[in-house]
């Protein structure tokens, strides 16, 4: 079975509020699978979004993967020296997300993966799909602990520019968003800022910031 797969992450700001989309696509049928993190980062949600992908699979596959980081798509063909160096690079030091990088090693053992880079924002149609969605949930949608984060159970620090930055760039880049919805938007973004800065933190800015 050949399954095709389109993904990105996103985090606001880096370290931050982050998602991943992720697009599976067998045939005429695609499902997409959004998840968002209280406090991430960039790369570990491109990571998270292939795995994602690729465990939601039933049966051995193959794979074409098509992402816009070069963390992603260079660094899967890295880790077979990391993991002969006890999953450290060439300086020494030690690799980073290793929690998901043995992961995703693990899950592609179960299929034929291959992974193909695309320049971001440059017109494809699923990257860019994904980019929105990501970013989107990022900010409305319902957030979790990323486990394994070295930074998770700290506040998320929302800066107002940030937050203001994320709301206005998916008022321009949602197909749907209406003026009138880009200006709530905007105010709900200011809103998680201020609840971000008092002692609920992060977490408790999620919570009371769901969407409808």
């Amino acid at each position: 079975m050949d399954v095709h797969v389109f993904v990105d992450g996103a985090a606001f700001p880096n370290p931050g509020r982050g998602a991943y989309a992720a697009i599976v696509r067998v045939g005429d049928t695609e499902r997409v699978i959004v998840q968002g993190y209280q406090l991430t980062t960039n790369n570990r949600m491109e990571l998270r979004g292939v795995i994602a992908a690729l465990e939601s699979l039933e049966h051995p596959s193959r794979v074409r993967v098509v992402s816009d980081s070069t963390y992603v798509v260079l660094g899967i063909g890295w880790t077979k020296k990391w993991r002969a160096r006890g999953w450290r690079k060439s300086d020494g030091k030690d690799v980073l997300n290793v929690d998901l990088w043995q992961r995703l090693v693990r899950v592609c053992r179960d299929h034929n993966v291959e992974f193909e880079w695309t320049r971001g924002h440059s017109g494809h149609t699923e990257n860019e799909r994904c980019d929105v969605l990501a970013a989107k949930c990022a900010l409305e949608g319902d957030l979790i602990l990323d486990e394994g984060y070295r930074g998770s159970g700290g506040s998320c620090n929302v800066s107002a520019s940030g937050a203001a930055y994320m709301a206005s760039w998916l008022a321009l880049a949602h197909p749907g968003c209406t003026r009138r919805r880009a200006s709530w938007s905007l105010r709900r973004a200011h809103l998680i800022c201020l609840m971000a800065s008092t002692p609920w933190g992060c977490e408790g800015a999620a919570r009371r910031t769901k969407t409808t």
